[in-house]
């Protein structure tokens, strides 16, 4: 594969009640869109936690994180269309960023 310069871009969806229904994300039109304009048409997908600390006292999260290498070009959609993510996933704290990388060998 020749080299390519691309971004890594990232979306995380953050459940306070740490349920994440990754089958629904998934299946949307705009996860969907966003995987298939990738290198391979291929997704990370990653499920982790953190806590907060306040007043002595943690609370946990869960996080679904779904990152995709992608062009500059599309980066920019997926990062405008969080808006509209957020309206089909209202229960989730949507978040994203990304950064370039070199791609291949």
């Amino acid at each position: 594969m020749a080299v390519q310069n691309l971004v890594a871009q990232s979306v995380i969806f953050i459940s306070a009640n740490h349920s994440i229904d990754n089958n629904a994300i998934l299946a949307d039109s705009l996860i969907q869109t966003m995987v298939s304009n990738s290198v391979d048409n291929a997704i990370v997908e990653k499920l982790w936690f953190f806590q907060t600390l306040s007043n002595g006292v943690y609370t946990g999260n869960s996080v679904y994180e779904l990152t995709v290498f992608c062009t500059s070009t599309f980066q920019t959609t997926i990062q405008n269309n969080i808006a509209t993510l957020q309206t089909h996933f209202p229960q989730y704290q949507i978040q994203t960023w990304g950064y370039p990388l070199t791609y291949g060998h």
